[in-house]
């Protein structure tokens, strides 16, 4: 009997096929090849390929197989324990330096749409999943690790350093903010006591707004939700649950981390591509390799010096301006020149691979 871990081909017939029948192992990487017209493709192809497709889309609903070319049924007995398959395009592309396998095909474009949906950031500092909060998100959580416990929902607020204080408590007021934290204080704001809280912030990087205080009971989600949207749109995205029993828990609607507060940016295709400046890497640039000096090449007989000709590509006539520049900023700095390469200080060999900094015969 066939083991579910293979697929099993009896009678193929598929163009210039006879009579294939044969077995290929499921998840392993398994390679068809053989002279030209021995019938690889008509194997791969216009058999495996064409009944795979075929019975996928037979199980999808009619008004999506309306969008879906339907391919042939193959010309073969039994095909037992096929998966739903996938064919890549051979494509001749004019070719840069940035093509690869993927980007010839357009599997990374899939892949960077799948990365940017599913996939979760984690905190590169501390190795935390990072996650992004909505105000039902925050309620969830919230009446599921501290249901019946009593909590304050507050919005934190900016203090800039040279900020009129007295006019951003004011403001406050204004909105209809009147109970404020400063400095782990819980203050209500009157007209009396507006210059005195503004005198209290002074040096304060940030205060937070107090907009609710209440018993965290399923009974009363919907108030909560809707005190955690207010703090969401007050606070710029962020907000500050204080469990009265247990401490202060702070969410952000951008990713960031629950450890040490960094945030990052949400999850997009552009990001996982090598081609886009948000994706590339910073050292590469996104051409997968880097060039680097190779002191072998460049100095492949390390007896010469450098007056002897050390340094091999500036023998050439065209490199002639080099040499001599070179050589005369060495001697202008008291270096010997008829000395070995391999002799040579590490000052020596700082100047000539990396130059000079300031105007002179050699600009690094």
């Amino acid at each position: 009997m066939a083991s579910q871990d293979e697929l099993v081909i009896t009678g193929a017939r598929q163009n210039n096929l006879k009579n294939l029948s044969l077995r290929i192992p499921h998840d392993q990487v398994t390679v068809i090849t053989g002279v030209s017209g021995s019938g690889k493709s008509s194997l791969a192809f216009d058999t495996i390929f064409a009944e795979g497709q075929w019975r996928y889309i037979e199980s999808l609903s009619t008004y999506a197989r309306m969008f879906l070319e339907k391919l042939d049924r193959p010309d073969v007995d039994r095909l037992e324990h096929i998966r739903p398959a996938i064919a890549i395009e051979q494509k001749n592309p004019v070719r840069t330096a940035r093509s690869t396998v993927g980007t010839t095909t357009e599997i990374a474009d899939l892949l960077r749409l799948l990365f940017a949906k599913v996939g979760h950031p984690v905190c590169p500092a501390c190795g935390t999943e990072a996650r992004a909060y909505q105000p039902g998100d925050v309620a969830d959580t919230l009446l599921k690790e501290h249901g019946q416990s009593r909590a304050m929902v507050l919005f934190p607020v900016g203090v800039n350093a040279g900020q009129d204080l007295a006019a951003l408590v004011q403001d406050l007021v204004r909105r209809g903010f009147f109970r404020l934290r400063v400095r782990d204080e819980i203050v209500d704001v009157t007209a009396e006591t507006v210059s005195e809280i503004a005198t209290l912030l002074k040096g304060c990087r940030e205060l937070e707004v107090v907009l609710d205080r209440l018993v965290l009971r399923e009974d009363d989600r919907a108030r909560l939700v809707d005190t955690l949207e207010t703090a969401f749109r007050e606070g710029d995205g962020r907000c500050v649950a204080e469990i009265i029993a247990a401490g202060r828990r702070r969410f952000a609607q951008a990713y960031s981390c629950q450890s040490c507060g960094r945030t990052f940016e949400t999850p997009k295709p552009a990001l996982f591509s090598f081609n886009h400046p948000l994706g590339a890497c910073p050292a590469c640039k996104g051409f997968g390799n880097i060039l680097h000096y190779a002191e072998d090449l460049i100095v492949p007989d390390q007896t010469k010096s450098l007056a002897g000709g050390a340094v091999e590509p500036w023998t050439k006539p065209s490199a002639d301006w080099w040499q001599k520049q070179m050589l005369l900023a060495f001697k202008r700095r008291g270096f010997d020149v008829t000395r070995p390469y391999n002799q040579l200080t590490q000052a020596e060999r700082t100047l000539l691979w990396e130059g000079t900094t300031g105007k002179g015969p050699v600009e690094g």
